[in-house]
């Protein structure tokens, strides 16, 4: 890879990175990252969804529409819906689900961990697990479960 800055490439602590809160992730466009809006929104009306191509998100049309069976969904790879064989499986042994993240299915170690102190569970939202507060809570009749 080539030096982004400081003679550094971008995974190990060269170029900007986001001024969001505590994110390490690298600078799109306006000092973010584009999960935090950085980076071209699609132009299609009140759409906030990151540019696939053409000005559009993979929605409206910035990817290849996949057809296949009566199949609407948007390609992924290969001209495939990940459902129909796009996207990437996962390593671990035969499993054939999509990654999440690192190579593997959120259920095989892929995909972020809560950041509670020693919780191992999948991240819902915020950084943490449904148990640590990652979910809306359910209120109905005193009942105190998370959604």
């Amino acid at each position: 890879m080539r030096a982004k800055s400081n003679g550094l490439y971008g995974g190990h602590g060269g170029g900007t990175r986001c001024t969001f809160d505590a994110c390490v992730r690298l600078v799109t466009s306006k000092g973010l990252y584009c999960g935090h809006g950085g980076g071209a929104r699609c132009k299609f009306d009140a759409c906030l969804r990151q540019v696939a191509s053409k000005g559009l998100c993979y929605l409206h049309g910035g990817s290849k529409p996949f057809k296949a069976d009566g199949c609407e969904m948007r390609a992924k790879s290969n001209g495939l819906y990940g459902g129909h064989g796009g996207g990437t499986r996962c390593k671990f042994d035969a499993c054939v689900r999509l990654v999440t993240s690192k190579g593997l299915y959120c259920g095989h170690g892929g995909g972020a961990r809560c950041k509670f102190d020693a919780c191992l569970r999948q991240v819902a939202s915020k950084g943490l697990c449904y148990l640590h507060g990652g979910s809306k809570p359910f209120k109905a009749d005193g009942c105190e479960m998370r959604a």
